[in-house]
């Protein structure tokens, strides 16, 4: 990784200036992940009534004022030109900037022009498309296929493109051939703890009118076609026909909310049905927290964000196989995009309400896969561009396990591997600061034997005995998966020469042998980078 990068995000929403959809928590949150690990970044964005400039959680934000005549098209033309004028004032403060990197068509023409007048290299993510938000169906008026072409020429002119999920990334080459060498598939994440809340649940659906033993069913979302909240209405009488103090509250707006409230008018199932339109964020955090089940019934979904909220609060989630992050039947239920199937998968979830397994696998998934500091790290690595591979295969000693790691030039430590979960196969990376490593040098600075006491069960119920593991997870306030790195750690730390080993397979035991850690360990990495150099002459 090497140096720290000053990156110009690009984004027609974000959570400290406009906030639309899931682009905003996405730019808002890898911002601050990358803010966190060294990088400046500078989030160009739309303003609305706010200070042209602020600094939140160690990211810049430069909002913009534009003209709102014409349509959408119009309008993203008038916001690209002012945040092209901000830029160059931006530029003349902080000095230029690295990367640029856009979030879906909206700001493409701000980018591409920066690129073509100063040489600068854009990344693009694909969020969705305008055949996808259009439910899988072609536009034939001239916006729809205006924003079809910028979606194709963004992806043409980007340096590397981004896609949050396998099925986007099927859909971009589909729609606009592009090659897979040009793609990197990087998922969206969520900062643990930030939906979770401990709410009473009866007195969030009393709050509503609901009894508060009733089963709620939770829509949350923008009610569109492509969200597909029809299909939940119809499926509803077969639900209560099967439950029938089901309850269901849907929460957004959107061109679909009058036809679903006169379908369920005409069902006469009004009376299970909530409506609440657009509501602030604490009242909907407060009910996916209370919710019994979580229903996403897309006919298109690029990512899903609503799933990690979902898994962040420990809900059951029922979702259409638009959602392909689910595995099913292990941290969700997935279901045809009809309503009998929707329906099916609700019924069967309100049949064994009290089992947790499910809930628990999304929570793990929400530690690793999906944690932002993993995600800005595997960011990084596709901004540079230029960049060798300086990643470096190791292994733990006694029971062999192969991992990948480096080190950068701030001695920040990377570790990369897979471990057997609920949910697979599980790819883990882990960022390791530089004071991090320091606080365990010290913890290691007494010299005494210590074990790698890092079982997840006893981690998770305090029964862990005192050593690296149990330090890594009670002092550095890693997770119980995360601790599981002391192995590896110590294979490194070992093989540096910084700690000694004590031989065995079973009860391995480490101590510290020298004070000098950083000289080492940096001249390990770099003996270690020039034997892999050799071995590809």
């Amino acid at each position: 990784m090497g140096k720290n990068l000053k990156i110009g995000m690009f984004s027609w929403e974000s959570l400290h200036s406009i906030k639309v959809g899931g682009i905003a928590p996405h730019v808002s949150e890898l911002a601050e992940a990358l803010a966190k690990t060294g990088h400046s970044v500078h989030i160009f964005t739309r303003n609305n009534g706010l200070e042209p400039y602020g600094e939140v959680n160690g990211v810049h934000y430069h909002r913009v004022d534009h003209s709102l005549s014409g349509g959408i098209v119009q309008q993203m033309d008038s916001m690209c030109d002012s945040m092209y004028s901000r830029f160059l004032d931006v530029t003349k403060e902080y000095g230029k900037f690295d990367i640029l990197h856009a979030h879906d068509w909206h700001p493409f023409n701000a980018v591409s022009r920066i690129k073509y007048e100063f040489g600068i290299p854009f990344m693009f993510t694909y969020h969705s498309t305008e055949w996808g938000r259009n439910g899988n169906k072609y536009g034939n008026w001239w916006e729809a296929e205006e924003i079809s072409h910028r979606e194709w020429k963004a992806g043409y002119e980007s340096v590397k493109v981004i896609s949050t999920s396998q099925q986007l990334t099927d859909e971009i080459k589909f729609l606009y051939q592009i090659p897979d060498e040009k793609i990197t598939i990087i998922p969206n994440g969520i900062f643990h703890g930030k939906i979770k809340k401990d709410v009473d649940a009866g007195e969030v659906k009393n709050r509503f009118g609901i009894h508060p033993l009733a089963p709620v069913v939770l829509f949350i979302g923008r009610m569109s076609y492509q969200k597909g909240p029809d299909l939940l209405v119809e499926a509803i009488p077969e639900v209560i026909d099967h439950r029938w103090d089901t309850k269901f509250v849907f929460i957004g707006e959107g061109e679909m909310r009058p036809p679903c409230e006169a379908l369920a008018n005409a069902e006469k199932i009004s009376d299970n049905c909530h409506f609440l339109g657009y509501v602030d964020d604490e009242t909907a955090r407060d009910w996916i927290n209370a919710c019994d089940i979580l229903c996403i019934p897309s006919r298109n979904e690029p990512f899903g964000i609503v799933v990690l909220e979902g898994w962040d609060a420990e809900r059951t989630i029922v979702a259409t196989d638009a959602v392909q992050i689910i595995n099913n039947f292990v941290d969700g239920i997935l279901v045809y995009k009809n309503p009998n199937s929707i329906a099916w998968g609700i019924n069967y979830v309100l049949d064994d309400l009290s089992n947790s397994s499910m809930r628990k696998a999304g929570k793990e998934l929400i530690e690793t896969r999906y944690n932002w500091l993993n995600i800005a790290e595997n960011t990084i690595e596709a901004y540079n561009l230029d960049d060798k591979n300086d990643w470096i295969p190791g292994a733990t000693l006694g029971q062999t396990k192969k991992f990948w790691w480096k080190i950068d030039d701030d001695l920040n430590l990377s570790i990369s591997r897979e471990f057997d979960s609920l949910n697979g196969a599980l790819k883990v990376d882990k960022l390791i600061k530089k004071d991090e490593l320091s606080k365990l040098d010290d913890y290691m600075a007494d010299e005494h034997w210590k074990g790698l006491s890092n079982n997840v069960a006893k981690l998770r119920n305090g029964t862990e005995k005192e050593g690296i593991g149990k330090f890594l997870y009670n002092d550095l306030h890693w997770t119980n998966t995360e601790a599981q790195l002391s192995s590896h750690i110590g294979s490194i730390f070992y093989r540096a020469g910084v700690w000694e080993y004590n031989g065995k397979k079973r009860g391995i035991q480490f101590r510290k042998i020298t004070g000098d850690w950083h000289k080492l360990i940096k001249s390990y990495y770099d003996g270690c980078i020039k034997e892999l150099d050799l071995e590809q002459l």
